[in-house]
């Protein structure tokens, strides 16, 4: 019966991608192949079972059997893997050139290479992975993604580096609570774990990191490029700026706990976040870079807040808002609306916003990072210039009939 060689087996033959199989994963499971590893896994150790056993005894075919379903799932978590890599398009398939070019052996990149047409373009990785890489090649590949996600999912460094991190966040926050800034956080930091999560996760749907409402821990993109300590460099560089705005999703902000929350909408959840994210930075010593993180998010949320006699009072009155109860959003509710002259003033920013991303969308595509970014843009340019035409949606719409009308030849 057909079975897929573990690395070691493929020593006898070939320069082995890995060395042995990894019989128990420590990378996360949503890691790319995570699935197909684990099946592989599992069938190697049941062929290595298989081979103390003789071949006409009865537990060499029941571990004939066993094996054979092993092998059955391996492929089908294989097919599922061509799948998703056969969706990646644009600037994301090169990301994944990028990664998969840092992490695999020359011998790998040798097989690649072989597929090149002489005089021809150079095949792609993911030409090479979705239609001409052997399944052995591809688990293989998988379990060399996986393994690098796990050098950093089980570091030590990075893990002291987490704990120091909770302490100091855990400590700032208590100072602005004893302030009276923001309310007491919705659960203790140490209930939050870190999950690595490795670029298919994370920069290819361009974000360094993310946090899920209801599930007790924050991901945070790989490090991709060079040997280990380079890996772990590149993703500590990155650790404070991302887990503070990571750990301030996961628990300061209250806005997913009521349904209907006017603060939960994106962008004012993002750019809130941003905001307490870098106080919270500045307040720890941290040298805070002002770089173009949500900017469009917060230069929304400014613009907003700009109306009232005091923004730096709507601006506590907001954190307050983000992080407290709901009636300390509805005290923020009506600060604004009464300093806009205008009711359900973030209601209708938000219907503003999804309806300039419907309009820039191209159907069948999902709402990406920049289309919702242009929507910002558009929807605070009007809202500066002419704000009627998102809080008095009536006078957009009379507007529009006249120029219509006086376009129309006259009879």
């Amino acid at each position: 019966m057909e079975k897929i060689s573990s690395a070691a087996e493929d020593r006898q033959h070939k320069e082995p991608f890995l060395v042995d199989p990894i019989y128990e994963l420590h990378s996360p499971e949503r890691t790319l192949g995570y699935a197909a590893v684990a099946q592989a896994n599992k069938h190697a150790g049941i062929i290595a079972q298989m081979n103390t056993h003789p071949e006409d005894s009865r537990e060499y075919h029941m571990l004939n059997r066993l094996q054979s379903i092993f092998l059955y799932d391996t492929k089908y978590e294989l097919k599922g893997v061509r799948d998703t890599l056969q969706q990646i398009e644009g600037r994301d398939e090169d990301t994944m050139g990028r990664h998969f070019g840092a992490i695999v052996s020359p011998y790998v990149f040798g097989l690649l290479k072989k597929h090149d047409q002489p005089n021809g373009p150079e095949i792609s990785w993911k030409k090479w992975l979705t239609e001409r890489a052997s399944d052995e090649e591809l688990l293989n590949i998988l379990q060399q993604h996986n393994y690098i996600v796990e050098q950093q999912a089980t570091s030590q460094r990075i893990e002291l580096s987490f704990e120091i991190s909770k302490h100091f966040f855990a400590t700032t926050v208590s100072d602005m609570y004893d302030s009276g800034d923001i309310a007491l956080p919705s659960k203790s930091i140490d209930e939050i774990s870190l999950v690595v999560g490795d670029v298919f996760d994370t920069l290819m749907k361009e974000r360094s990191g993310y946090y899920q409402p209801g599930v007790a821990e924050v991901v945070l993109a790989q490090g991709q490029i060079g040997g280990e300590d380079a890996r772990e460099t590149a993703f500590l560089r990155e650790f404070p700026r991302v887990l503070t705005h990571e750990f301030v999703h996961a628990l300061l902000c209250r806005t997913y706990e009521v349904s209907g929350n006017p603060l939960a909408a994106r962008w004012i959840n993002e750019a809130e976040t941003e905001v307490i994210s870098r106080l919270i930075r500045q307040a720890q010593g941290l040298n805070v870079v002002e770089d173009k993180v949500y900017q469009p998010e917060r230069d929304l949320r400014e613009l907003l807040l700009s109306k009232a006699p005091n923004p730096e009072f709507a601006a506590k009155l907001l954190m307050r808002a983000f992080t407290g109860e709901e009636h300390d959003t509805d005290i923020f509710v009506t600060h604004i609306n009464t300093a806009w002259g205008a009711d359900d003033v973030m209601e209708k920013i938000h219907q503003a916003v999804a309806f300039e991303e419907k309009r820039l969308v191209i159907p069948g595509v999902s709402i990406d990072r920049l289309v919702h970014a242009e929507a910002l843009r558009v929807v605070h340019e009007r809202l500066r210039d002419t704000p009627e035409k998102i809080l008095l949606p009536g006078v957009d719409i009379i507007q529009r009939q006249l120029a219509r009308a006086a376009q129309e030849p006259k009879k």
